[in-house]
Formats: structure tokens, sequence, C-alpha cells
């Protein structure tokens, strides 16, 4: 087991670097830091094989070259695992915000030990024929201090174990492991020189398991992926350093469903993989975010960028592209580095800037906008774990019956100082953000509830009125849920009637469809709200199995304002009443605009004449109140 097992140490090392060197990297701390225990353990390998060497052939060295080299060697051996230290506190550090602040220490132990080893004398060297090696008090300090380095890199990995993830974690403790039994079998026994083997074996596991280049290599673009780009704006937050951030995405001209072609897209990607002082990052949305960290080559990137995509693609070279890219001259005006794909999302969900511009330059205005956006997500999802969503009912009143015979429910957050945040003040966030399917549920889950609680027949109310967005209508699992949450309150269907906007019925896709019919099947009747603020079409309320249609406030006003729009709205209402579609008129607010919409045959009025929206107690007084009076007004007129 001597020069043969180190010798078969070397080939491993060699074998690692020649893989290494041939794949692209990120240039991680981590990655640095194993480059390093790399180099230890084959410095310690080549020493030692030279020792046994300058043993063999003493007669040719002189006493003190071979006692500098034994020196290196036991060197080695200490700092092979400083290294080891090191590279397990930078590995806790980059992937999971934390830094050990005695750092140092360990590079002190390192400096302290060789100063010790190196005034201490080895007291000789023994040559076993195929195997050599060293004895005396400095070999013995050597070992000793090794040892304790790795005992203490256990307890690093133990005290940080939650932190890591299982497969890190069981990497890491089988290389620890493995070098300290090797170490301690060669501190017993030092003929076995087993000890240099083993550390490549175990800088092989940490290559095959925590530092392969490859697991940053997304599949199918060849692209660093999503692991890589966390861990990069990980070590730019930690370390300050400031880069530039590039978005990109591409669109193909002349092309009707402006779809790239596979073939096409891998030649993008390929482009971008080649880009040199850039790091390529697969993006959100099919696109490319591009790190850079010198600022003025960034801009000469852009301009290799849009030369080349001036050029046509393919392989019969007929595919012209458009690009469009955003541009982020510094992360250091972001909270974290970490920010920089949903800063980029936040700019692409803007559909009318991102559509007219083909180059945009991230500014303070917009940075301030996205995070804004983040802090009213935030407060969504924590009003929906800690309960504070609320939901407020706005009285219908029936010009038929003269009475209350349904309500809207519409949702409002209590802020945790006690104050009410309004939907127009989060709705547009949460739909944007898909915030809107937790926040919706927990609004419906919440009607139901009220329904379930108190008798609503026996107020006179035949139903609730409950908003669904758009996002909501495209999720698949829509309809099962809601008919579960109705269930699970023994609600029925008839109590409950969902409310879809124009730009929800603008969808008319297969899941929006199937959700529709399937409640409808299960008995839930449709009210089409807002009718009048969109691309208004009388086409969707053909296709659409709704009940109401309901005029918008605006357009309601508009009536009572606009000859135009009172012809307008005429002539919808005679169209609404030929399909036998019952019709809501929301924005009333005095008596004038009551009788003139009871006039016209409207069945339902809806606006702050009668109420604003009300707390779910405040509106069951108020409806309670509301019987009352006509109850009370019933008597007067039979006397």
């Amino acid at each position: 087991m001597g020069v043969i097992t180190q010798m078969c140490g070397i080939v491993i090392c060699l074998i690692l670097a020649f893989f290494y060197k041939q794949q692209r990297k990120l240039d991680l701390e981590t990655q640095n830091a194993f480059v390093r225990v790399w180099g230890m353990v084959l410095l310690g390998l080549i020493l030692d094989i030279s020792s046994i060497f300058i043993l063999r052939h003493e007669d040719f060295f002189s006493h003190t070259f071979a006692m500098i080299v034994c020196n290196l060697y036991l060197l080695t051996i200490v700092w092979k695992q400083v290294m080891g230290v090191l590279y397990i506190d930078t590995y806790i550090s980059e992937q999971h915000d934390f830094k050990q602040k005695e750092t140092w220490i360990y590079m002190v132990y390192g400096i302290i030990g060789s100063f010790f080893i190196i005034i201490t004398p080895i007291s000789g060297m023994m040559d076993r024929g195929r195997s050599g090696y060293h004895f005396g008090k400095a070999t013995i300090m050597a070992y000793l201090l090794a040892i304790f380095l790795l005992i203490r890199m256990l307890w690093l990995l133990t005290q940080h174990r939650r932190q890591m993830t299982r497969i890190s974690r069981r990497s890491a403790y089988y290389w620890v492991g493995l070098c300290l039994i090797a170490t301690l079998v060669q501190f017993l026994n030092n003929e076995l020189m087993i000890a240099g083997f083993f550390s490549a074996i175990g800088v092989m596991m940490i290559y095959l398991k925590l530092e392969n280049p490859e697991r940053f290599i997304d599949s199918d673009t060849g692209l660093f992926n999503k692991l890589g780009l966390k861990r990069c704006m990980r070590q730019v937050d930690e370390t300050g350093e400031s880069i530039t951030m590039i978005y990109f995405d591409c669109e193909q001209i002349g092309h009707q469903r402006r779809v790239i072609d596979r073939e096409v897209r891998l030649e993008v990607y390929n482009f971008f993989d080649n880009l040199k002082k850039t790091y390529p990052f697969r993006g959100i949305h099919e696109g490319i975010l591009i790190a850079v960290r010198e600022k003025e080559y960034a801009l000469k990137v852009i301009k290799t960028i849009n030369e080349r995509f001036e050029k046509p693609w393919g392989k019969y070279k007929d595919v012209y592209l458009k690009p469009k890219m955003i541009y982020l001259e510094d992360t250091g005006v972001l909270k974290s580095a970490l920010d920089v794909k949903k800063i980029f999302n936040f700019v692409r969900n803007d559909k009318k800037l991102y559509e007219e511009e083909d180059m945009i330059l991230l500014d303070e205005t917009m940075i301030n906008e996205a995070y804004k956006e983040d802090d009213v997500e935030d407060i969504i999802m924590d009003s929906i774990r800690d309960h504070r969503v609320e939901v407020h009912y706005q009285p219908i009143y029936s010009t038929v019956s003269k009475s209350f015979e349904s309500a809207e429910a519409l949702v409002r957050i209590r802020r945790e100082d006690g104050s009410i945040m309004m939907p127009g003040s989060f709705i547009e966030v949460a739909e944007k953000r898909g915030s809107i399917l937790p926040l919706g549920a927990e609004v419906f889950d919440k009607v139901c509830q009220f329904i379930e609680e108190h008798n609503i027949r026996q107020m006179g109310l035949h139903y609730i009125e409950v908003n669904l967005s758009a996002v909501q209508c495209g999720y698949k699992n829509l309809a099962c849920e809601l008919i579960e949450t109705m269930k699970r309150h023994h609600v029925e269907a008839s109590c409950i009637n969902l409310e879809i906007t124009e730009s929800a019925a603008m969808i008319n896709d297969k899941i929006f469809m199937d959700n529709m019919y399937s409640l409808k099947k299960y008995g839930v009747s449709f009210s089409l709200d807002d009718f009048g603020t969109g691309q208004s079409n009388l086409n969707y309320i053909v296709a659409m199995p709704v009940d109401i249609v309901k005029f918008d406030r605006g357009m309601t006003l508009s009536y009572f304002e606009n000859a135009k729009a009172k012809h307008v709205m005429d002539a919808a209402m005679t169209m609404i009443k030929g399909l036998n579609l019952e019709i809501v008129s929301e924005g009333i607010e005095n008596a004038e605009q009551l009788e003139i919409m009871e006039t016209l045959g409207i069945q339902y009025i809806q606006g702050y004449y009668f109420s604003k929206p009300l707390p779910e107690n405040k509106f069951i007084e108020f409806v309670i109140a509301a019987i009352g009076d006509k109850e009370d007004d019933k008597k007067r007129e039979s006397h």
C-alpha cells in the first residue's frame, strides 16, 4: 500500500482536474474553496511520494533537502484539513446566508501548527520496501492537529445539519468521516500510508455530490439553471459585489403564433452560451438572464446581441427574431440581488410597457413599484394566514318585490394596526401574482360560513353574489374546490351567484367553460359583472351561461349624463331582456336615479343610495331593519 496507493490518489486528482477544467463554471466561492482543497490534497500526495523517493535515494540528496521535503509533506497533512474546514464554512455561508465569525481562527491554527512542525525535528524516516514513513514529534503533532481539525469539521456539519440538504449533508459527512478514519489509522499505523489516497477519494466525493458544475447547468438549454442563479446572487449579496443584469427575450417576426421553433431556440441558447465574460441563466418565461461583472462590458454585450439579431436564424437562415431586453445596471440598487428575477418579472407583467419598448432601462421608480407590489402581496398572504380577511356585504334591492333580495360579497383586508385595506389597493396585485387563488378561496369560504350560520332565506335574501377574477376562472380545479366548500358548509348551490367580469368572459377557453358548466350543473347561477367597462360584446352574454347582467357604475351614470350613452344602454337593455336575463344597475346614488331605473324596468338596484358595503353584523342589522320597515309600511297601508 505505499507508492502505488498514493499514485492512484494522484491519478484520481488529475482526472478530476481534467473534467473540472472542461466544464463552464460560475466562479463561486465554494468552487474556489474546493479547488484549494483539491490542490492541497494533490500537493500532499506528490510530497509524500517525493519523500519516499528521497528516502530510497538518500545518497543523491542532502539531509537538509530531505528534511525540507518531509516537513512540507507534514504541513500538507495539516493544511488540507484547514482548507477542508474553510470549504465547509464557505459552503454553509454561501448556501444559507450564514457566515462563520471564527473563520480566521482556522488560519491561525494552521499557521501556529505549521510553525511548531517546522521547528520540531523529525526523528527519522523509515523505508519498508514499497512504503516509507516518517516518525517523531513533528509527525505526531501534524496528525493530532489534522485529527482536531477533522473533528471540528464534523462539529460544524452537525451544528448546521438542518441548514443543509439531505444529499449535501450526507456527502459531507462521508467525506469528513472517511478522511478522519484514514488519518486515525495512519496515525496509529504509519506504515499503511492511506490518508492521502482517501483524501483524494474524499475530494472526488465533493466533486460528484457538491461541486460538480453540471449541477448548475440546465439540461434543456445548456445555460446555467435556477440553482446556479440563486447561488450566484447569494454570493453577490454576501460579497457586496456589483454586477449588471440583462433580461433577454425575443419573438419571431412575421410568424402568426410568434412561437420560436425548438431548433432555432437552441441556436439562440448556444449563441448566449458562447458570449465571453458573461454568465447566461435560463430565466423566466423562456427568457435568458445574463450576468456581467463589468458594467462597461455589459454595453458591448448588448451591442453584440443587437448586431447578431439583425441577421437571420435557422437551418435555412429564414427566421428573423426581434430581441427585447430589460437592463439593470447595478444589482446594488436592489435590497437583495436575489430579487433580480422578481424585478424583471414585474416589468414583464406591465404588458403595455413591455410590448411597446424593445429596450427597457430599469430605474428607481420601477424598482420601488416592484417592491411595493411585494409588500402588498406579503400583506395579502399574511392576512390569509392570520385570518384578517373580511367580507363586507352590499345589499341589492329588487324593484319588483320592493325589498332586498341579495347582496354582493366584497373583500376587505384588516391591517395589523386595525385599519381597513380596500380592494383597489390589492386585487390587481393579487391577480398578477397569483395570490388571488388563495384569497378567493378564503372569501368564498367565509361567504359559505356566513350562509351556514345565518338563515338568509328568513332575511329575504335569495343568494349572495361572489366575484371571480379572470385568474380564478382559468384555474382547472376551481369548480371542484367551490363545490367542496359548499358541501362542507351545507350550503345550497342556489344560495350562490358567481360574478365574472368581461375580461374573464373574454378568455372563453376550455378550462373556463368547463368550470362554468360544472358549477351551473351543480345549481350555481352566474352574473356578468361590470358590463360596459371593457370591450363590451353581447356575444359574451350569448356564449356564457349567465343569468344576470350587471351595468357598472360608470355606465349607469353615463345614462344620466350622456345622450349617446343613453341610447346605447337602452339598446343593450332591450337585447338583454330579449334573452330573458335580469339586470342589476350599480352605482345608484339618489332617489331620482332609482325612479328612472324602475321606470326602465331594471329588476335590481345596487348603490350607496341604499347602503355602502357593510361588515357582516351591520349588514344583518340593516336587512332586518329593512324588513321591519317594510312590515310597518304594510300595516300603515292596511289602516
